[in-house]
């Protein structure tokens, strides 16, 4: 009887004890999930974190750097204020001696060729020539006298001398100026006045004047004519010789 409590006693201690050990194994499952869960997310966030992180960093480089460039800008706007700011050579009329542009002074009076009507100098080109000088600043001619002439104005300008034609030749260059003629020598003769200027004759492209106006002289026109009655005589002979022995070959033939 006593082996039989015993054994009932035992078998009630131990029916409890299944179902709790099912629920123990079921909570600590729920609680591994709940943790997997837990690790999964706090990875999550921590690689977030980290995505964030990198994220800040590029673009505070990104800024870093945007900065730098327009430190450097302005910089290189600076030096280029500075450059414009600065000439050479110091200490001239456009420049003083701390490098600084002079600015040219206002002209006057105004509205005219060299001057502008806001009072600003009139810049010509090419420089460097009898009408412009070096800087590009007009060279006024001089006035010219007596006024009122075919060459000066009563203004006292001067006028141009009229274009000859035709041009591109001995007297007229392609431009339509006139060319001087050359000084003749020895000057006082029949053919070269005391100037050293040449003597036209008239009527032209005869024995004594030449199609373009200048004296042939006596020499030379009797030394022409020498030579043409030369010539003719010796025409004339050659004729005869030839009529000669012409006239021998025909009384050799007859014979």
């Amino acid at each position: 009887m006593r082996a039989f409590t015993i054994l009932l006693v035992a078998l009630g201690l131990a029916l409890p004890t299944a179902p709790c050990h099912d629920a123990y194994a079921k909570s600590d499952k729920k609680e591994d999930k709940k943790s997997d869960k837990e690790k999964d997310k706090k990875d999550k966030d921590k690689e977030k974190e980290k995505k964030d992180k990198e994220k800040a960093e590029k673009e505070k480089a990104e800024k870093e750097k945007a900065k730098e460039k327009e430190k450097k800008e302005k910089e290189k706007e600076k030096k280029d204020k500075e450059k414009d700011k600065s000439c050479s050579p110091t200490c001239t009329a456009t420049c003083d001696c701390e490098g600084k542009p002079i600015k040219p002074p206002k002209c006057s009076p105004t509205c005219t060729a060299t001057c502008d009507c806001a009072g600003n100098p009139i810049k010509c080109a090419p420089t460097c020539t009898a009408t412009c000088d070096c800087e590009g600043k007009p060279i006024v001619p001089p006035k010219c006298s007596p006024t009122c002439t075919p060459t000066c104005d009563c203004e006292g300008r001067p006028i141009a001398p009229p274009k000859c034609q035709p041009t591109c030749t001995a007297t007229c260059d392609c431009e339509g100026k006139p060319i001087a003629l050359p000084k003749c020598s020895p000057t006082c003769t029949a053919t070269c006045d005391c100037s050293g200027n040449p003597i036209k004759c008239s009527p032209t492209c005869t024995a004594t004047c030449d199609c373009s106006g200048n004296p042939i002289e006596k020499k030379l026109v009797d030394d022409a004519k020498a030579a043409e009655e030369a010539k003719k005589k010796a025409e004339e002979a050659k004729k005869a010789a030839e009529e000669a022995k012409k006239k021998a070959e025909e009384e050799a033939k007859k014979k």
